[in-house]
């Protein structure tokens, strides 16, 4: 993948021209446009002018765009639709209000003078403007140097307690931070120094990272690795409570509720007691253990009904980004069954009703008020090519950050597939061939196939009946749903044969070759000789020779 930056400032450091573009006689004032470097619209970067492609944000929104401007390369890219739907986007991201002239002190106080765009294909890309993670949280830096560097016996102290001691004053009276560079206004003062270098370390900011909420959907084509990624790069051996979506799972399912089961003196008397499930076992086991990441890892997230599963818990979602980083900016009140089973269940009740109360500013506390803990991370996957029966709609996704995890084809160098003793090819290249004839012929990244999309055997091996029964089957049911045109293409253009038939015939494999090579463009490895004495190699280079 690709990547750019598009500078907000301009040489001379006033603001691009086209993110003012609207502050003009008669027209909407959010009207607003990106201008691009030159070495960006002079490139194949973005499509030719008149092309959209659709864009998603770092804060799970998503944009059709297209260059713009009356250049034949279309020197910028717009919102084509309505360029306001951009100038909203952009003034609301630098926490200002509709149509108000985007100002450099706008920009400088947001932290960031750059938008940096990522390019999957020519249709797909990602635009992340998330604010220097430094200037976003400097006051978490403030406290945890504080928590780290000063402490009583080996013990840490509280926040309140150690700014007491110190003669605590604010963090803007020790260190400016601005632009990525730190100025100490007191250079004597070693309190500050100490704070620049904490703030610059690579510890901090490992830290920061693993204590950061996370509540993150990971999407992309099937077989790309998304809960692999999950697993190795952010649950890594942590607390972890896992669930699997399906059309079938409800409240009750994901939270919990009563159900019978037989007891009573004789053991056949049908009782009823609350059976907590995934989501409110993770929920306690997260506040029993406040210094703990935990994590809440929901797969197949598009094949449930979000908005039934989640019901009022959709709520707590929206998190907090300051003064109480990660917690729930909202709480709500469950039901008379679950506040009885989480009283009993909580190991800290008294820190419990602290925390809430605290937090939330409330007066009176009972069991039923729930909130999201700052170390319960919720992560989920999807795949962008299933059938989803309950599309999510834009409220629930603008709740999660989006995380798009691209074919990996170096991964796929490694393996190969093997048709006959003659016919082998590397699945790197049948996968791009593959995936680039699915793009053209559905004009649609949705269907394409990741690189562990099916699995080879000890010897990264992907055996003829694995490629037929996998990824063939996938074509013919799932992409192309039994299309005549391709279904004959398939077939040489005998169009009375049909999947089945690779399963029935002893000639299938023909024409798996012939696809595999024709249309994939993939070209045979494999060094068998054949009944001839010559190589598939050499065959070839004897028939393009004999043409020529």
């Amino acid at each position: 993948m690709k990547s750019i930056n598009i500078h907000l400032l301009d040489k001379t450091g006033d603001v691009q021209y086209g993110l003012n573009w609207g502050h003009r006689d008669n027209r909407d004032k959010n009207q607003s446009y990106l201008q691009l470097p030159s070495n960006v619209y002079k490139s194949d970067f973005f499509p030719k002018k008149g092309t959209y492609f659709l864009v998603y944000t770092d804060d799970g929104h998503s944009f059709a765009m297209n260059r713009a401007q009356k250049t034949d390369d279309g020197t910028a890219i717009q919102t084509p639709e309505d360029n306001s739907i951009l100038g909203k986007y952009l003034r609301k991201r630098l926490g200002l209000t509709d149509g108000k002239e985007i100002l450099v002190n706008d920009i400088l106080s947001y932290g960031r003078t750059d938008i940096s765009i990522t390019k999957f294909d020519n249709r797909h890309y990602y635009l992340d403007f998330k604010k220097d993670w430094v200037s976003d949280n400097i006051s978490y830096i403030y406290d945890t140097f504080l928590y780290l560097e000063y402490y009583n016996n080996g013990e840490k102290l509280p926040v309140d307690k150690i700014k007491e001691d110190l003669s605590y004053h604010s963090l803007k009276d020790a260190v400016t931070y601005k632009n990525g560079i730190f100025t100490l206004n007191n250079s004597n003062n070693s309190i500050s120094q100490s704070l620049v270098d904490f703030a610059k370390s690579d510890f901090l900011k490992k830290h920061y990272m693993n204590e950061i909420i996370l509540q993150k959907i990971f999407y992309g084509a099937p077989g790309t690795g998304k809960s692999h990624t999950v697993d190795t790069e952010y649950v890594k051996g942590n607390k972890c409570f896992r669930i699997t979506f399906h059309p079938d799972t409800d409240y009750a399912s994901f939270v919990g509720c009563y159900k019978p089961k037989m007891g009573g003196p004789t053991g056949e008397d049908i009782t009823y007691s609350f059976v907590p499930q995934v989501f409110l076992n993770a929920y306690i086991y997260a506040w029993n253990h406040p210094d703990e990441p935990t994590y809440l890892v929901i797969e197949e997230l598009n094949r449930g009904n979000c908005a039934q599963i989640f019901g009022d818990i959709f709520q707590l979602l929206d998190r907090q980004k300051t003064v109480h980083p990660g917690y729930s900016k909202y709480t709500i009140n469950a039901d008379s069954d679950i506040a009885t089973y989480l009283s009993g269940k909580l190991e800290n009740k008294e820190r419990y009703e602290k925390a809430i109360c605290e937090i939330y500013g409330l007066k009176e506390f009972d069991f039923s008020i729930l909130a999201l803990p700052s170390n319960l991370n919720i992560l989920a996957t999807m795949n962008t090519s299933d059938q989803s029966l309950f599309p999510i709609d834009s409220a629930f996704k603008r709740r999660w950050e989006m995380g798009y995890v691209a074919v990996n084809y170096a991964d796929a160098e490694q393996f190969s597939v093997k048709i006959d003793d003659a016919h082998k090819y590397s699945w790197a290249d049948v996968l791009r061939g593959l995936n680039r004839y699915i793009k053209q012929e559905k004009h649609s990244t949705n269907k394409i196939l990741g690189n562990r999309f099916v699995q080879a055997d000890e010897n990264n091996v992907i055996s003829s009946v694995a490629f037929r029964d996998k990824v063939l089957f996938f074509l013919f049911n799932d992409v192309f749903k039994d299309e005549d045109e391709f279904r004959t293409s398939f077939f040489g253009g005998n169009d009375t044969l049909y999947f089945e038939d690779l399963c029935e015939g002893d000639d299938w494999t023909t024409y798996v070759i012939n696809f595999v090579e024709k249309t994939c463009g993939a070209s045979n490895k494999s060094n068998a000789t054949q009944p001839d004495g010559v190589t598939p190699q050499q065959a070839e280079k004897e028939s393009t020779t004999d043409t020529e």
